[in-house]
């Protein structure tokens, strides 16, 4: 870590100063936050306008973020999930929406996650 001090003096004093420098990290290092990195698999779901609502319920329930959306002739949605979970949340997609929604995987790729303390 590097904290640059602008102007001179020494009405803090060594002691001061260190403890400036030393408080100055703490604070990056806690806005900075910890991640963690997980293996996920793209998601490719094609679905009808009048389930858009309910997926997104779904997805909400499920902590699963929707990376992109794309609206055309029907909706085409893109989201991430966690490698060991694909195969669960697809079988849960199919029988909550009555095998109305076609998925495909897609690419895997390493996504940080934050870790909550």
């Amino acid at each position: 870590a590097v904290v640059t001090r602008y102007f001179g003096g020494i009405k803090l004093g060594a002691g001061g100063l260190i403890r400036a420098y030393a408080g100055s990290v703490n604070h990056a290092i806690e806005a900075a936050g910890l991640v963690e990195f997980i293996n996920q698999r793209e998601l490719l779901l094609n679905l009808d306008y009048s389930l858009y609502d309910s997926l997104q319920r779904f997805l909400i329930d499920e902590k699963i973020k929707i990376s992109d959306s794309e609206f055309l002739s029907d909706i085409k949605v893109k989201c991430f999930i966690d490698e060991e979970k694909v195969d669960e949340v697809m079988n849960l997609l199919t029988e909550t929406f009555n095998g109305k929604i076609s998925m495909k995987k897609g690419d895997s790729q390493q996504v940080e996650v934050e870790v909550l303390s």
